[in-house]
């Protein structure tokens, strides 16, 4: 396929994971920077939201997202941990399995280890990393 895959974490990059924590829904409807840019990418490609959460929190986190302002249609896989192996093991795997069937363009996370282990990979050369911390998006 042609199209660029944008994937996106969502604790830490969609989600500020101390507002999850606390359930706090203080600002509610106010898209931060990682929901924005997701946003942008829905209208370049397909979007893939990868999250080390389990299955079963599946709607509570579509309801934080969407009281964060993101349509939820915008993303065409939401891919939930199903497996009981460490979250970036399972996540370098995930995009593994990805990588092998689609382009993937940028991947956007928090996980700073992850994005060394990606940039060492030959099967990531070339994909744009963004790290964020405190929410805010940097090259990586």
């Amino acid at each position: 396929m042609s199209y660029c895959i944008f994937v996106f974490d969502i604790d830490g990059v969609l989600l500020d994971e101390e507002e999850a924590f606390l359930g706090s829904i203080r600002k509610r409807g106010l898209k931060n920077k990682g929901i924005e840019l997701l946003e942008d990418r829905a209208k370049k490609g397909r979007v893939f939201v990868l999250t080390g959460r389990r299955n079963a929190e599946r709607m509570k986190v579509l309801l934080e997202l969407s009281e964060k302002g993101l349509d939820t249609k915008l993303v065409s896989r939401f891919i939930f941990r199903n497996e009981e192996i460490e979250v970036r093991e399972w996540k370098l795997k995930i995009l593994g399995e990805i990588a092998e069937r689609w382009k993937i363009c940028e991947i956007h996370e928090d996980d700073e280890e992850l994005l060394w282990k990606l940039k060492k990979d030959p099967r990531f050369k070339g994909i744009s990393l963004f790290l964020y911390r405190e929410m805010s998006p940097e090259p990586f």
